[in-house]
Formats: C-alpha cells, structure tokens, sequence
C-alpha cells in the first residue's frame, strides 16, 4: 500500500508477531494459578480423554456447551496435564482471531481500516486478557469472526455486477459453505452465540435491499448456508431436544426479566454496558483492570459515532434505493453495508449483557462484541484523520494506547494482589503444596476436607476444589476429598496431611477427636513468610503457575498433619 511506504505487509506480519508475544509469554504465572472455572473445564476435558465419553453438552457447574472441554481434553491426553497446555488453548485461540478481523476490514472496507483493526485487537486489553483464560467463551469470538469473514467474502463476490451475465462466475459457494459450517460449529462454544442468527439475519436482509438484482441467488445461497450450519450445529440442537433443561438452565439463573423493576433494571444495564466503552469498565479483577474501561475513550469514541453514524446512512441509503431519488455508487453501497452490518454485530452481541442483571457491565458476556468494536472504531478513526498531521497523530495515539494496553496487563494489572485474589490463588497452592509434599514423602496419605458451599459436581464435590485436582491430578491415589456429612464415616490412614479448605474450628477438632496424631498447622502462601513454629512458609516461586517473587502477596489454610 502506498501510503504506508510499501511496507504494508509487513506492519502486518510484525503486529501479528507482537500480537503472539504477548499472549504466549509468561503463559503459567500470569494470571496466576487456576480459577475454578476453568479448573472444571480442565476436569471434565481431562475424565472426558480418559473415558473417551466425548460429550456435546456438559452439565457441571450450570451446564456449558461440549466443544472447548473436548478440544482441551484432547490436548491434555496427547501433551499431558500442565498448565501450559491449559494456558496455550486460549492463548492460539485469541491468536487466530487475529487474521479473521483483518480479513474482514479488508473486505468491508480498506487497507488501513484493515491494519489498524488488526492492531487494535492484538494489542487491547479486552481480548488480550481473555485470550490467556481458559474460559470457553472466546472460542465464539474465534468461531464467529472466521464465520462472519467467510460470510462477507461470499457476499463480496456475489455482489459482482458480472456474476449475473456470467453464470461461470464464481458467486461465492464455497465461502457460503464454509460460513455455515463454521457457524453450526460456533453454537458448541458459548451461551451467547445464540443471538449470533439475529446478526446474520441483518447481514442478508441488507444485502437483499441493497443487491436486489441478487436476490434470486441470495435466496438459493441462503439455503445452502443454512442446511451446512445446520449440520454442524444438529448434535447439540438434538442434544437441547432430548434435554431441554440444557437449553434454558443457565440463562434463567441471571435474566433481566426476572428483575422486580424489569424496566428500571434493563435502562440500568444497558447505561452501564454502554459506559464500559468509555469511562467505567467491568469491575471483575479476571475481566478487566477496573480502573479503565474495556476501551480506552480514544477508541470508545469514534465507536459510539461510528454506530450512529452506520444507522444513519442505512436510512439514508434505504430511503434512497426504494424511492428511487438518488442513484448510490457501488463503493458507498458496500461501505454503508458494512457499516450497519457492524452496528449490528456490535449492538447484538452486547445483549448478553445488556439482558442480564449480574456484575454489569460484564466484559466477559459482551465478549462477542471484541470484533465490531475495532473494526467500527478503526473505520471512522481512519476516516477522521485527512490531513497528514492527523495521521501522524492517529498512529502515534495507536502506538501509545497498544503500549498502555500491554503495560496495564503485565505491571499494573499483572501485579496486583487483588488478581491474585480474583483468581482466588489461596486454592491453586493448596494442590501445589499437595503435590509439592507428596514429591517429598511417598508414604504420606494427603486428605482435602471439601468444606466449601460452591456448587456440587458430577462427582459430589464443590467446583471449589478444581483447583486442587487439577494440581494433584496424578495423585489420584493418595489424595482424597472428603465433603463435612462423610466425616464420621471415612477411615484417616495413617501417617496423614488434611488441607482444610475453609478454616471450621468445630470440624477440626471432630477430626482430632478421632485421630490424636494430628496437629494443627498453618500454611502461609506467597512472598511475605512469618517467622512461627506452628506456620509453615510456602512460596512455590519458579514452580509452573504460581508466584512472581516480587509480588508482596499472602494467605493462609489450615492443615492437620501426625506430630513427629
């Protein structure tokens, strides 16, 4: 491209090469250790690859949908349970997404637009944090942006003028194809593609109003994408048929519509999902730095305009092709298509949060909306900066918020002890002190008392204790979890260590009662050791997943261990 010195391509390459750098680096200490969430998704794919039972719909901790969990199992059966495989699955997945929103600003737009979508997604705060969480619900932004990006690219052929007198011409098949297959995929990622139909819905019917000379082969195309989607997508949709439950159990637990003040609570939640992309972020230390909003304002701006700005012209526009006052060039037919294409894939993909009345605004439901968000704010960004002088601000401001973005991730964010405690960091060095003393002694039975009130799993335990299987994972054999009713009927083989998970003096000492060996002990986690008999200092710096020595971070549990 000219005005970037011939060297478009390569900007290209080096921003996703930056962009790869900084999600696979530092995988297993930041964020630090395993949160329970994704600690089930690590135990159902881990019993999933043993069993071989490969499910489409897995019903712990509320029920998710199968697709994440296998992929992952896969991974962990043929590369072995550690944190760097775990880590590594969202980290290619965020990777990946990458050249799907560069395809699209292409198509849609131009080169520019293009390049500077592409750099605002690698380097943003949003899809970098989640792109290093093993959370499923980036595999959707994956699956949708590469759905969407074969979508517009069928569209961009079928809008040929020649494709009509040349029936030799390819009018986009394959790519229609290919866009159904992936997107009967994406309804196996997360709850929230199921707004993703709405999205494509709009796609068609503006291409229909603005193509209508197409429309005969729009329809003939429609058809074959929808019977490829519906392929791909039929084991999970039989899956909701035979279990209904699977469809509506999660989504009933935190809707709008179950708010006293329905109205009220709705105007609250769309005010504030809205505020995320300029002022007051999601206030979860796993979503997001709270200081900062999921976009910085320099971004936020020209996104809000540019969402106005896309359902203006599409009035505009529409009015003018039914009436027939004004005749629109190709290329303002096509911008404005892409336009209000975004404005939709932007405003829909945020009802997942706008409709539920949890931790609002939630960066992790209006994930959906990553793509559209850069691409909207890239276009009219480009489109502000004319003159020579503004474009030299608008890649300096690109340059400095990338590495504002970056910075915040790794020091700010990255070293605080509230993301240790987010990620609730107390229970990953239980299952690392676990497996730590077990390497050290192989005589010793490791007991975990699961007296936590999270919710159960397949297998009776609370989700809270995730953590700590996966750390002990292969230690099947020597560590049990014993739940606060099996206490008066589980035998303690000697010689014996119990984590206790919650500190309960009461059942501490029903145990005593029956095993007097055992004496009580504290466990101090992190960088700021006591100096006390009783306390056992225990900082696991350099070990996988775990601490970073400058870190002044620090808690507790209790264990019972036989007195020397």
């Amino acid at each position: 491209m000219k005005n970037l010195n011939g060297n478009y391509w390569l900007w290209v390459v080096l921003i996703l090469a930056g962009g790869a750098l900084v999600r696979f680096c530092s995988l297993t200490s930041l964020p630090p250790g395993i949160y329970p969430d994704e600690a089930m998704n690590i135990s159902d794919g881990l019993t999933t690859a043993e069993n071989g039972d490969w499910k489409w719909f897995y019903e712990n901790n509320q029920g998710r949908e199968g697709l994440y969990m296998n992929i992952l199992g896969y991974l962990m059966h043929w590369f072995g349970a550690s944190l760097f495989v775990v880590r590594f699955l969202p980290a290619m997945i965020g990777f990946l997404t990458l050249p799907a929103v560069f395809w699209l600003g292409k198509k849609l737009f131009d080169d520019k637009t293009a390049l500077y979508a592409l750099a605002l997604t690698a380097f943003s705060y949003w899809h970098l944090n989640f792109s290093r969480i093993g959370f499923r619900a980036l595999l959707m932004v994956l699956t949708i942006s590469w759905g969407f990006a074969l979508l517009i690219e069928a569209m961009y052929r079928l809008k040929n003028p020649k494709c009509l007198k040349n029936k030799s011409l390819d009018t986009g098949t394959l790519f229609f194809v290919l866009s159904g297959l992936v997107f009967g995929i994406s309804l196996h990622t997360y709850i929230a593609v199921r707004i993703v139909p709405a999205v494509i819905f709009v796609a068609f019917f503006v291409f229909a109003i603005f193509y209508r000379d197409k429309i005969k082969i729009l329809l003939r195309q429609l058809l074959i994408f929808s019977f490829f989607a519906l392929l791909t997508a039929s084991p999970l949709l039989l899956d909701f048929w035979i279990f209904p439950e699977h469809f509506s159990g999660r989504t009933n637990n935190v809707s709008v519509f179950k708010a006293e003040n329905m109205p009220m609570e709705l105007a609250r939640t769309a005010g504030l999902t809205l505020a995320s992309f300029l002022f007051y972020g999601d206030q979860n230390w796993r979503h997001n730095y709270p200081y900062l909003p999921i976009t910085l304002p320099i971004w936020g701006i020209p996104l809000i305009f540019g969402f106005g700005l896309a359902i203006y012209n599409f009035i505009s526009t529409s009015v003018g092709l039914i009436l027939k006052k004004t005749k629109i060039k190709e290329e303002k037919l096509w911008l404005v298509f892409g336009q209000i294409f975004l404005a939709a894939w932007w405003f829909l993909l945020l009802m997942p949060s706008v409709l539920t009345i949890e931790g609002i605004p939630h960066g992790l439901r209006s994930i959906g909306s990553i793509p559209p968000t850069f691409l909207l704010a890239s276009l009219i960004a480009v489109s502000w900066a004319r003159s020579e002088k503004a474009k030299k601000i608008l890649v300096s401001l690109l340059v400095l918020s990338s590495l504002f973005s970056v910075f915040a991730y790794f020091f700010l964010w990255g070293r605080s002890a509230q993301t240790y405690d987010a990620f609730e960091y107390r229970l990953s060095g239980m299952g690392i002190f676990i497996r730590e003393e077990a390497k050290k002694d192989s005589e010793t039975n490791f007991y975990v008392l699961a007296n936590n009130n999270s919710l159960r799993t397949n297998v009776n335990l609370p989700v809270a204790v995730e953590p700590i299987r996966f750390y002990t994972w292969n230690l099947k054999e020597r560590v049990k979890f014993i739940l606060p009713e099996e206490l008066d009927s589980v035998e303690i083989k000697m010689p014996a260590k119990i984590v206790i998970m919650q500190e309960d003096s009461e059942m501490i000492e029903k145990i005593r009662a029956k095993n007097p060996l055992l004496e009580i002990k504290k466990v101090r986690i992190g960088s700021l050791p006591v100096n006390d008999a009783g306390v056992i200092n225990f900082n696991p710096a350099g070990l996988e997943g775990f601490l970073i020595p400058s870190i002044p971070v620090a808690t507790d549990f209790m264990i019972l261990e036989q007195r020397l």
